[in-house]
């Protein structure tokens, strides 16, 4: 037991060593979504260029590693979030297009209804002349009528004289 437990200690690291220590590939590890492990993968070239720059001076920190991916995953997310941002602006902007549109057309139907009721008591305005019209005409045939004679029984003749007939009529009447 005592050999295994050398052993054991012979692979141990104290925290701060273990954090200089690099680790082994793990993009296989199912941690993130598939966008952002494929970010991750174009971020992680740039990420392990700068790494081997760093590698000939000093070797890179877990805590250097973790800020370069969390990095990288907040500018990937910054990113889809622009994208779904100019989405909602153009959806926006359409619909304000659509919004005026329609403002446009309620001020014409608006114009129209004010015309219409404007003309409509224009209508009501001459019907009530056209009644008073009616009436008068009635009073002056009625005492157009007063004046007139009918006389019945006088046999008519083509081309003949009215005035003559009249007064022919007259004067039998009044002898």
């Amino acid at each position: 037991m005592i050999h295994d437990s050398s052993k054991q200690n012979a692979n141990w690291l104290c925290p701060s060593c273990r954090s200089n220590t690099p680790r082994a590939d793990n993009n296989n590890t199912p941690v993130r979504s598939f966008a952002a492990n494929v970010e991750f993968d174009v971020l992680h070239v740039n990420t392990q260029t700068r790494a081997n720059k760093r590698v000939a001076s000093s070797p890179p920190s877990q805590d250097d590693l973790d800020s370069a991916v969390s990095l990288s995953v907040l500018v990937t997310e910054i990113r889809l979030m622009r994208s779904d941002m100019a989405e909602v602006k153009s959806t926006l902007e359409k619909l304000f297009d659509g919004l005026d549109k329609c403002n446009a057309r309620l001020d014409n139907f608006e114009e129209r209804i004010a015309s219409l009721e404007l003309n409509s008591t224009q209508v009501a305005a001459m019907n009530d002349t056209i009644c008073s019209l009616k009436d008068q005409l009635n009073q002056q045939t009625q005492s157009a009528m007063r004046n007139e004679i009918e006389i019945i029984g006088v046999g008519e003749i083509p081309n003949e004289n009215l005035h003559h007939i009249a007064m022919v009529t007259a004067t039998k009447i009044m002898t």
